[in-house]
């Protein structure tokens, strides 16, 4: 698992991909790449042009669902990251990039990156994070989180 800026969106090449594909090799979190995101039934939505990034899979412990307070029938996920570095400390110094939308993060967003593939790509609201009081939020049904979640937590185990 990565945790990687998005430097630009693009249009989604129309082309299934997660359709009996095998899945791609986790990218090298050291360079640039553009790599697709997916929805809950793996079609492609967009591409994103990530950059590189040191937040790993080892800041990350675990991922939970809740009812959002957005609306009716929405959904969040709330990760929980590592005390310290690799940890929280490593992912709030890519949030505060994010969050000022320099030049290393332009685009405010998080690309979530899980076997070279971007689950989800949040806008970041705030510069700094406590490791247990992270929301993910957007559109997500009850199934749609829970299948974020799922898949967060089978990379925190790997």
């Amino acid at each position: 698992m990565q945790f990687r800026p998005v430097l630009a969106s693009l249009p989604p090449t129309g082309t299934p991909t997660g359709t009996g594909a095998p899945a791609p090799a986790a990218p090298d979190p050291s360079v640039e790449t553009v790599l697709p995101e997916l929805d809950g039934q793996g079609a492609e939505v967009e591409r994103l042009r990530v950059g590189p990034t040191d937040v790993l899979g080892d800041a990350f412990t675990s991922a939970r669902t809740m009812k959002s307070d957005w609306g009716p029938g929405l959904w969040i996920i709330r990760p929980t990251f590592r005390a310290g570095r690799p940890g929280i400390d490593t992912f709030n110094d890519l949030a505060a990039h994010c969050f000022a939308t320099d030049s290393t993060c332009p685009s405010g967003r998080i690309a979530i990156v899980v076997d070279g593939v971007v689950i989800s790509a949040p806008t970041i609201r705030a510069q700094r994070f406590e490791a247990d009081q992270i929301e993910i939020s957007g559109s997500f049904t009850e199934e749609g989180a829970a299948q974020v979640a799922l898949v967060l937590n089978a990379a925190a185990t790997t």
